[in-house]
């Protein structure tokens, strides 16, 4: 776009110096640039801090205001008072919803660069900054910030009743509404019977957005796709909004029906870093100390079920060697979301994973606990070597979120991909709309292909043990309503 001397170039040269007259006459004499090259053009001029530039943009009736949410963000990034003020008095919001909790990237971008008097400014407007983001503070920033009091996102997020599992679907009844949406992301009918019901239930703005989504998606133009940043984010992504999103942004033509088809619900982990004592048992948690019945042993390598090396050839001592504990997840949790739907509605998973650090075998060992009045929390009964040694504690929550396949595996002649959509090097590649969860869903292959033998066959999770060593689990679809966990098998591990 901004080769030899296009139009492009020419508005980026009046950009840098600032001369508004020559940007206005060149956009609009140039229809290339009213859609996603005007998105390029206020980023650009909000970077230069130019409270004239962006009127100019504003001022010719393009919808260059569609852009200003991001713009907001550079504006605070170069530190300039006066265009983020401008920004504000249109309106332009000051926090966004990520996970629940309400976090202003612009306040976070003011904090990471020491920008004092632009800390004071969004705080003064209600901008919040997540609790990792206010300890990169410094300085006098660090000091204005400690003369407030925060919560934690854990504490936050306890109030708020978002740890455990987190369904997208907010309101009593809602739940079959989504479920049908997302069951069908390809019927727009379906959006509609969902954006009257949340009207219906004084819900204005979600069902606006869904109105708005859909005529995005009819027209596949940027300036008709709703910003929706105020909402929860996890329930735009489980009606399409990433995926319609990122379609437009990679100049697909129109919405790849084949695509949208295999989108399916997932799960995002969000951790938090807290203690066993302050987490109740059976908790859905990573790392710690496991919570199993009093008459359940701690599992060794030889109670593992699978193994990704083959796990062939065991000796005595390497059988009775200790899993390391990865995780617990409370069932009640899971079932709370669509793609924890078919597990059971009570009792507690507990994840474990071995390798031995001289034979490089391993294996994982899923168990199910029903009774969850009889877990006790258990210390390991003997040593664990390293990198099957007890994790820091992390208190989840699981939000949810759309995944789909990837083009190597079982799904991928269904997606029906064009040459262009199959070529790295072109802006529609497929890889480019690609997402997963940490949870369910479809595999997400890291550094290999995809080794899911059949569609039969979905993601369990990803778990992150180290910072080299990651591990992919997959299951069978029909085995979490038959309440058969034995057949967890290990799909790939990464060694970073």
């Amino acid at each position: 776009m901004a080769d030899g001397n296009s139009p492009f170039r020419q508005c980026l040269q009046a950009i840098s110096r600032g001369d508004g007259e020559t940007l206005r006459r060149v956009v609009q004499c140039s229809p290339e640039l009213h859609g996603e090259g005007l998105e390029h053009l206020v980023d650009e001029a909000a970077k230069t801090g130019s409270v004239e530039l962006l009127e100019t943009l504003e001022g010719l009736n393009l919808g260059a205001e569609v852009y200003f949410n991001w713009a907001l963000v550079n504006a605070a990034d170069g530190g300039h008072l006066e265009l983020v003020r401008w920004f504000l008095d249109r309106g332009v919001p000051v926090n966004r919803v990520s996970r629940g909790l309400r976090e202003s990237a612009s306040l976070h971008s003011a904090i990471q660069n020491q920008h004092l008097e632009l800390v004071k400014l969004l705080i003064g407007q209600g901008a919040v900054a997540a609790e990792s983001v206010r300890q990169q503070a410094e300085g006098e920033v660090e000091a204005f910030l400690n003369s407030f009091e925060w919560k934690s996102d854990l504490q936050l997020r306890r109030e708020l009743g978002l740890l455990g599992g987190v369904s997208a679907a907010r309101l009593p009844g809602e739940s079959e509404y989504l479920s049908a949406v997302v069951g069908d992301q390809n019927d727009d009918s379906l959006k509609l019977k969902y954006a009257d019901w949340l009207e219906g239930q004084g819900e204005n703005a979600r069902g606006d957005f869904l109105r708005k989504l859909i005529r995005a998606k009819q027209s596949m133009r940027r300036r008709d796709l709703p910003d929706g940043g105020v909402l929860p984010d996890d329930w735009r992504d489980m009606v399409g909004h990433g995926l319609i999103q990122s379609m437009i942004r990679h100049s697909y033509p129109e919405p790849q029906q084949s695509i949208l088809k295999l989108a399916r619900p997932a799960l995002d982990i969000v951790q938090l870093r807290t203690t066993d004592d302050d987490l109740p048992i059976g908790s859905s948690k990573l790392g710690g100390l496991p919570d199993l019945p009093a008459d359940v042993p701690w599992p060794t390598f030889g109670d593992c079920t699978d193994s990704y090396s083959g796990m062939s050839d065991l000796s005595p001592e390497e059988s009775q060697q200790l899993c390391g504990f990865v995780g617990q997840f409370h069932c009640a949790d899971l079932v709370k979301t669509l793609a924890g739907k078919p597990f059971p509605e009570q009792g507690l998973l507990s994840l474990f994973f071995v390798i031995d650090p001289n034979s490089g075998q391993d294996g994982v060992r899923l168990m199910y606990h029903p009774d969850v009045s009889a877990l006790r929390r258990k210390s390991p009964p003997g040593e664990l070597v390293e990198p099957n040694e007890i994790k820091p504690v992390q208190a989840v929550a699981l939000f949810e979120t759309l995944a789909l396949p990837s083009k190597y595996g079982p799904w991928g002649d269904d997606l029906n991909l064009t040459e262009e959509q199959q070529d790295d090097d072109s802006d529609q590649n497929y890889a480019n709309l690609e997402v997963s969860g940490d949870l369910l869903g479809y595999f997400c292959p890291t550094t290999g292909s995809d080794v899911t033998p059949d569609k039969e066959t979905q993601q369990l999770g990803r778990f992150q043990l180290s910072d080299s060593l990651q591990i992919h689990l997959q299951i069978s679809k029909a085995d979490p309503a038959a309440r058969n966990f034995d057949g967890v098998r290990v799909a790939w591990i990464d060694y970073t």
